[in-house]
């Protein structure tokens, strides 16, 4: 059972780590093909796939837990310098950071959704708020974080998250 893994690189020569959660290396029967400048990685815990957004190929990958890549029906469209992806496990929909944010099912087909993911300044890190399904995107050029509905609309918080600077990567601890 994959407890964590780590992708590597933007670069072409990408791997994943697979780690129990003592923080023991697990040697998955899988090699994780199809790996390309992998700079996002989320759990499905449903299916219990892997979906990795690989930056240089504007691919996303599924893989099963032993790391065998998955062929899905759908093909990811509009995936263009990807960086970071969410799974909502209440819609099971994936969410996926780029220059916008884009919306998909599991099978990789784009889903429209009725808000336009406002206020976005080169977004990095997204995750999915497992309570209320609210994405949580970091804006690596403004320094900030924004939260949206599950259909991209903005929801005004009442923090302001001090102290971020050049935010990458995201999750959320419920």
């Amino acid at each position: 059972m994959i407890q964590f893994a780590t992708g590597s690189g933007t670069s072409s020569n990408s791997t994943i780590t697979v780690y129990d959660q003592n923080g023991n290396q697990v040697i998955p029967s899988g090699t994780f093909p199809g790996l390309n400048g992998a700079t996002g990685i989320t759990f499905d815990p449903i299916n219990h796939d892997l979906h990795v957004v690989n930056y240089q190929g504007n691919t996303i990958t599924v893989y099963d837990q032993d790391g065998n890549e998955i062929k899905t029906s759908g093909t990811f469209p509009q995936l263009n310098q990807s960086y970071g992806i969410a799974f909502d496990p209440a819609n099971q929909y994936l969410y996926v950071a780029k220059p916008s944010i884009n919306v998909y099912d599991q099978n990789g087909n784009h889903i429209s959704v009725s808000g336009t993911f406002p206020n976005l300044s080169t977004p990095g890190g997204i995750a999915v708020d497992p309570m209320n399904g609210h994405p949580y995107v970091s804006n690596n050029s403004s320094n900030t974080i924004t939260v949206y509905d599950q259909n991209g609309n903005q929801i005004p918080t009442f923090g302001t998250f001090p102290d971020l600077s050049t935010p990458d990567l995201l999750t959320f601890v419920p």
